[in-house]
This record gives structure tokens, sequence and C-alpha cells, in this order.
């Protein structure tokens, strides 16, 4: 079947969204003509589907779509598979007897439009293989060979070409070993991949490139030095004592050539490079390098390489120079199109998400304004950022944790991974730390030693500080950006405009033509710039990382009501004393909340830590203290019980009653009070020894009547018999 401008059955090379190519084949033309039924060529997991076909003649005639000059399969077309005359014809005689069974158990689909919806093509198959006996998977998989294929019963012949035992290894011409070299067996991987099966000589061969120059390293000439001493010997003689092989002659054994011809032929070098090396070292010296990443950055600001180093150098307090600080971190952030260094941060502290943090909103910041606050004054030209990236491409660092994923929540930035040892996908970044630490490594109290000399004693040469490390890599960052990049391949576009392959100029032009770089106010990119935690929200106020902060009332009376419930702030873990929430109720709306402990205000994040640890520590301390003193207040409570009840059992029985009287609270309360107030009032030795007296009389003057029981009177009474 044949339109105007195509003709059915032939392959079409179609453009796909992303920017590869697909081939496809038309296979069908529906009886109404609006549709085509077409299959991917190179997908083994194609099945047939409908296309529209003013949108198919669109694409050829736009030329996102091109008709391809050869068919893959057109040698299935040969007259040798068909024409019993040919002389070859006799060869595939059952091959075509298997090609008409096959098409007899696909005819009645092929020719059947419904083959085309997805929907109902697993019904039709599967009825059709219940009645051929065959399993759906099979008739799939003929199916597919005869859209893919031309639509023809010849694309139902097997494939030739992967038939039969395949290319074998042919042994040396020269019999070093004999007859006795054909028990010699060696299987191994040859470059393709594919195992072969040796025996002689290249099985010696391989049984020692294996072992030798493989798994120890040694080279072909080490290894075969040690093939010739341990094979092709005559014999041994004693030299010192020393066992030495006498080698065969010259003509008897095999040469270097005949090793380097077995190992470039058919060793498989890729895999001998990752048992040398290791798969560290195979990743960083030996794998396949890619062809480039400057696709991956279509305008300025679009994607920023990001990386952080430790310079070579001790640094000293700003405010005691005598005491030294250590080694600092530098983090710094590169534009991928234009090479322009576009932000960074340097801190004491070690990597951490404080430095990404910092490093964007530097980034966002005025350099003029920033410089000029370091005693350094720069046109806006020389370092004109002054925006937020859209991407930013890191290694498994700090922001392979949640916290990337804030970045992309709360500001858009995506954040893409570098797989492990692959730093040549940020290949910038990483030459840019390597220059300056090659830079830093002049300034006083460097830990670089000499090739000569005496060695160095960096803690005590160490003069700088660290605003005089900001300030001498902000002299390598002006440098930078205001100097042409050696290796730098320009545009058509930036060759037409005449711009040179300077970094500053490079970005002004792409502003000017690619589209301006992405702004955000500062405030807003300072909050959501701060990492993301969840607190809970108590009766008490707002709980953060174990810290209790103030909370508004609203939120604590829901609390309160309802039960706690989280809630998500921004935390700075440089400055804890303050936290910022987002008001449930209005998400625009934030809400400060103060640290309510005065212990741990102006401390940093790393010091609550630790902090909160050591009291953890000092309670597990007292843990078995503790235990004991409960179980002695458990023990002494169980005593006063037991004893409580034993005299009140006794005093039941002596009374003759059951239980105790109930009907004379008042009086009994009267009395105790009364007994209370002369047992604990405060007099004199004589005066208190006459009240003794006088309460044991009036104790002992109506002997025949039994005051009322109360357990509270007997006890005070019990106590002033014993005094």
């Amino acid at each position: 079947m044949k339109t105007d401008t195509w003709e059915m059955e032939r392959p079409i090379n179609r453009q796909r969204e992303d920017g590869s190519v697909q081939m496809i084949r038309p296979v069908f033309l529906r009886e109404d003509g609006l549709a085509v039924g077409i299959i991917d060529i190179a997908d083994h997991t194609a099945e047939p589907e409908w296309i529209a076909r003013v949108l198919l003649e669109e694409e050829l005639a736009s030329g996102d779509a091109q008709l391809c000059d050869k068919d893959p399969y057109a040698f299935l077309r040969d007259p040798k598979y068909d024409d019993l005359g040919h002389p070859l014809a006799h060869r595939y005689e059952k091959y075509r007897q298997r090609r008409d069974r096959n098409f007899e158990i696909i005819e009645p689909l092929v020719t059947d439009p419904r083959i085309f919806h997805r929907k109902g093509r697993g019904k039709l198959i599967g009825k059709r293989a219940a009645q051929c006996h065959i399993t759906t998977k099979h008739l799939r998989t003929l199916l597919r060979r005869y859209f893919q294929r031309g639509g023809m019963k010849n694309a139902l012949l097997p494939d030739f070409e992967t038939s039969g035992p395949g290319k074998q290894i042919r042994g040396p011409r020269q019999h070093f070993l004999g007859n006795r070299g054909k028990k010699l067996v060696r299987v191994f991987t040859d470059k393709r991949g594919v195992e072969q099966t040796v025996t002689g000589l290249y099985a010696l061969f391989a049984q020692y490139l294996e072992d030798y120059f493989d798994k120890k390293g040694w080279s072909l000439s080490e290894t075969l030095d040690a093939l010739h001493a341990k094979v092709f010997n005559c014999g041994f003689e004693i030299m010192d004592g020393t066992k030495v092989p006498i080698l065969k002659p010259v003509d008897e054994r095999p040469n270097l050539d005949h090793l380097k011809h077995f190992y470039r032929r058919y060793w498989n070098k890729d895999m001998s490079r990752r048992k040398r090396l290791g798969e560290v070292g195979y990743g960083t010296t030996s794998r396949p390098r890619n062809k480039g990443t400057r696709h991956m950055a279509k305008c300025p600001g679009q994607l920023v390489q990001a990386d952080g180093t430790s310079p070579d150098i001790i640094i000293t307090g700003s405010i005691r120079r005598t005491e030294i600080n250590g080694r600092a971190t530098i983090y710094f952030l590169i534009d991928h199109l234009t090479h322009l260094i576009c932000g960074f941060f340097i801190s004491v502290r070690s990597e951490c998400y404080v430095s990404v943090m910092m490093a964007i909103d530097h980034m966002s910041a005025n350099k003029v304004e920033y410089c000029k606050s370091m005693g350094i004054t720069i046109e806006a030209s020389e370092w004109p950022v002054a925006h937020v990236p859209r991407q930013i491409l890191v290694d498994n660092g700090v922001l392979r944790q949640w916290k990337g994923s804030h970045l992309v929540n709360a500001l858009g930035i995506r954040v893409m991974n570098t797989s492990a040892y692959r730093g040549d996908l940020k290949a910038l970044v990483e030459r840019l730390n390597l220059t300056i630490k090659a830079r830093i490594c002049r300034m006083p109290g460097t830990t670089v030693q000499g090739k000569a000399g005496k060695r160095r004693r960096a803690g005590r040469e160490a003069a700088a500080t660290l605003e005089d490390l900001i300030k001498h890599v902000i002299a390598e960052t002006l440098c930078h950006n205001n100097t042409t990049i050696t290796e730098y391949t320009r545009t058509k576009d930036m060759i037409r405009d005449g711009v040179a392959p300077i970094p500053s100029q490079l970005w002004a032009w792409a502003c000017r033509r690619l589209g301006k770089p992405r702004w955000l106010p500062k405030e807003t990119l300072r909050l959501n710039l701060l990492p993301i935690v969840q607190g809970t929200v108590t009766p008490e106020g707002l709980v953060v990382k174990g810290c209790l902060y103030t909370c508004p009332d609203h939120l604590c009376a829901q609390a309160r009501q309802d039960g706690r419930f989280k809630v998500f702030a921004n935390y700075d873990p440089r400055a804890p004393d303050e936290v910022f929430m987002r008001d449930p109720d209005h998400d625009l709306k934030v809400i400060a909340c103060v640290m309510q402990d005065e212990a741990m205000r102006g401390l940093d994040s790393s010091e609550i830590e630790s902090l909160m640890a050591e009291d953890k520590n000092v309670r597990k301390q007292w843990e078995a203290h503790d235990d004991k003193q409960r179980a002695t207040r458990n023990a002494r409570q169980a005593a006063i019980n037991k004893s409580a009840k034993k005299l009140h059992a006794q005093a039941l029985e002596k009374q003759g009653v059951r239980h105790n009287d109930e009907k004379h609270v008042f009086e009994g309360r009267k009395e105790a009070i009364e007994l209370e107030n002369q047992l604990g009032a405060w007099r004199s030795g004589e005066v208190e020894e006459t009240s003794k007296a006088k309460v044991s009389r009036t104790s002992n003057d109506s002997p025949d009547v039994p005051p009322p029981s109360n357990k509270f009177l007997d006890a005070l009474r019990k106590a002033q018999s014993r005094t």
C-alpha cells in the first residue's frame, strides 16, 4: 500500500521528545485511511500500535521524521529463500517448512486490525495460542518478528548469522608441547565476552596471564619468564644452594611475541585492568570517559557545580592571633556554561549543609558591596552574578541526605548527584579546587613539605587569619573570572558576536542572548535555605530536637485539647536560639519561636547536642543508684503498711468490733487535734514535764471507758506511752 508522500512497510527514523531517534516501520493502513499501524524495530519488547496518519505525514514534511535509505532486513527478500530453481534453494527446505507453519499460526491475527489495539490484543493472542497449543510468549515473538522485519513470510526465518558454533580460537602453529599439549584445557572469557575453550600452549597462556598478569600485576615479560621457568625447562641445577631451572633452547619455547599475540587478539583487557587495578583504581583511571557535559546547561545559572575542599594551610584566630584554629574548609559554586565562579563560603567548620547554604546565599549577594566590606573595590562587571541557581551538581556528600530534598521543595533547586568516583562529571569545580589549593600553599602556615631542606612546622609558622584567607580567595576569584580560559570551545553564536572566552564576558553575553538567571528576594532565600526540622507542639510549647521553644497560645491550647501534633520549622544550626515555624492555618505566615531554656541560649547546635548527650550519660551513671533508692522506699513503705495492718487488727480484736467506727468522726478529730497540740507545742522543759504528767493523769482517770477508736489517735497515744 502506498500514499502520496511515503511508502508503507518502509522504515522511518522518528525524533523522540528526549532527543533520541526511534526507528519505526508502518505495517498496516486502517480501512478509513486515518490511522497507520506501526512498530518499533529496535525494541525487543515492542508491540504494534496505532498512530494518526496526519501526524506521521506532518513529521515527514517538517523533517522530524525521515525515511530510511536502507532496510536492515532487506536481505530476507533474497530469491534463494523462495525460488525453487535457485541453486542454493535446497539448503533452506526445512527452514521454509518451519516458516510456513509459523505463518499459519499468526495469519488470522496479522490481518485483524484489532491486533493494533492494546486493550483487546491480549484476548486475541490468548485465544489463538490455545487453538494452536502454543504459549502466548511464543506467539507474541512470532508477531513481533513478522511486523518488525517487513510483514512478510521470510521474516519468520531463523537468524542464520547467529546460528552455528561461531568463531573459534585457532591454536598456534608451533607445537612446543608436542602431543601432551592436547591434554591441557583452559576456559576463559575473551574480549567479546564469550567463553572460549583452548588447549595446548594457549591454555598455558590463559592460565599464567590469569594467575600472574591479572592477580599479581606482573608484566608480560615477567609472566613469560615464570612460564619458561616452570614449564619449558630441561631440569634444574644447584647454584649456591638454590635450584635454578635449565631452560630449553629458544626454538623449543615460546617467545614474547607469541604471548603478545594471544594477549592482544583474545585476552579481555578491560576485565584484566579491573583485576590489576581494583574497582577504585579502574574507576579513576581506566573506565570509559564521557564525551562531555556541555549540553547539560543551556543558559547562565541553570547548572552550578559545587564541591568543597580543605586547603593545606593552618589559620590563626581572628581575635587571638597566637592561637591556631586548624584547617579551614572552602566550598565553591561555579557556573557550568560560562565557568564563572558564582560564590563560595569559607569556614573553620567541616563541610556540611551550612557550607552549601552559605555558598548559595553568597551567590545571591551583591558582590560589589561584599568586596567593599572586605576592603576590596571592584566593578559590577568583574563579578556580575547575584542570582540563585536552578540546578546544582554535587557528589555523594552532604546533599545526599534529606536536606537536599529541602532545596528542591522550598526553593525549586534541583539537586543532581554524580556517581561514585566520577569526578570528571564536575570537572570544573574539581580543577578549581586544585588550582586554589596550589595558590594557597604559598601563604604562611602551609602544611605542604618542601622537597628538600628543613621540615616545616605549620602550626608555628601560621600567621593568616580566616579574613586573610577570604581576601586571598577573592583575589583568586577575580583573576579567574576576568582571565581568558585556555580550553573553552565557543559556540557559533559566540564566535559571530566576537565574545572572548572570559567568564565574566561570557556571563554578560549569555544573560543578553540566552536569558537572565533566576533571582529571589534576600529574606525569602535565607528563610528557605535554613534546614527544615520536625517539631512537636505540646501544651508547654514547641519541642525541637529536645529543646523547648515558645509557641502561640492557640496552638498550645489545641495541643492540650486534641493532643500533641507535629509541625515543621526552619532551624539554623549556627544559632538555634530561635526557630521559624510555619503557621498550620496560614502557610505564608512565619512564627518566630524562642528557646525557653536560658542555660542553652547562645550555644551552637553541636554544643547543645553534646550537652544533652552528657546529661544523658550522667543520668545513665546514676541509674543504679536511683533504682536502689526506689527499692529502699518501696521496702520501707511495705513494712509500714504491714505493721499498720497488724496493729489495726489487734485493736479491732481487743475492742471486740469488726470494723472502724464511722459515726464519731468529729469527736475523734477534735481529740486528735488536742492531743497533737499538747505533744507538738513549743514549751520550756519544766512545763513540758508537767504537761506530760497531766496528760498521763487524765488518761488514767476513767480506765473503764475506752476512748473513740481512731488510728491517728492510737498512734499518738502509743508514741506518748513510749516517751
